[in-house]
């Protein structure tokens, strides 16, 4: 039996031994996988991380020029707004009694002819036959019967021409004109 038993103990020593090295081998197997495997769901998680905090920047930058382009064209209604007041207070300067007087004898003596019938708002109807009908007495017109849609001045119609000689005109061109240089002295920066 010492002879059985010898063998007994090499077989079981041999495969102790074996499944040793089979486990050491599976252990050391098990661990680089882990290993490969962490870093790869580290490195995963990290590209994540930078994707998701790419959109948030990209993000942030898109919420930033809404923001930034409110802001502008909040601050170009503004600017409109006080060019308007601002046009508002000259129309009312223009419209003044002498100043205005001045603006029609300068038209009246450049463009009418005598019999010409002049074209007015509704509402300068009575302003020009009271204030101004020394003027149209001196350049010999009268008012027609059309009325104007038009703030101030008038329009004297010769056959398919009409000469424009109202304000409005007067001052869009002026806006054309000087509007940029109005709107840069307004708003020095």
């Amino acid at each position: 039996m010492s002879n059985t038993s010898t063998i007994a103990e090499k077989i079981i020593s041999a495969a102790k031994e074996r499944g040793e090295k089979i486990y050491s081998e599976a252990k050391e197997k098990y661990e680089k996988l882990y290993e490969e495997k962490l870093n790869q769901l580290e490195r995963e998680i990290e590209e994540e991380k930078e994707l998701e905090m790419k959109h948030i920047r990209e993000r942030i930058q898109q919420l930033l020029s809404a923001v930034r382009l409110a802001e502008k064209n909040e601050t170009q209604r503004l600017k409109r707004r006080l060019l308007e007041e601002t046009y508002s207070k000259w129309w009312e300067k223009v419209l003044e009694t002498s100043t205005y007087r001045k603006y029609l004898e300068k038209h009246l003596k450049e463009y009418s002819k005598p019999g010409d019938r002049l074209i007015v708002s509704a509402k300068e109807t009575e302003r020009f036959k009271k204030e101004f009908s020394d003027l149209l007495a001196k350049y010999k017109v009268e008012l027609a019967e059309e009325k104007g849609r038009f703030r101030g001045g008038f329009i004297i119609p010769r056959g398919d021409i009409r000469l424009n000689c109202t304000i409005d005109e007067t001052f869009k061109e002026l806006i054309d004109k000087y509007e940029i240089e109005a709107a840069a002295m307004l708003f020095q920066n």
